[in-house]
């Protein structure tokens, strides 16, 4: 079952444009963490996307 957030009555300040995407441990090369990006552009050209594979996983 899928669920969602209705955003519809939202004021558009609240819209994000951007995303920042956690990878799994074992998954963070500089080449593949670009490729995620480039992959989740080309999908959703309308978002930026940023891979980081620096940060501590949680």
């Amino acid at each position: 079952m899928h669920s969602g957030i209705d955003i519809s009555g939202m004021p558009a300040g609240d819209e994000v444009d951007s995303f920042i995407i956690l990878p799994p441990l074992g998954h963070r090369s500089e080449p593949a963490l670009r490729e995620v990006e480039a992959f989740l552009k080309r999908c959703f050209p309308e978002y930026d996307f940023f891979a980081n594979g620096d940060t501590e996983p949680f």
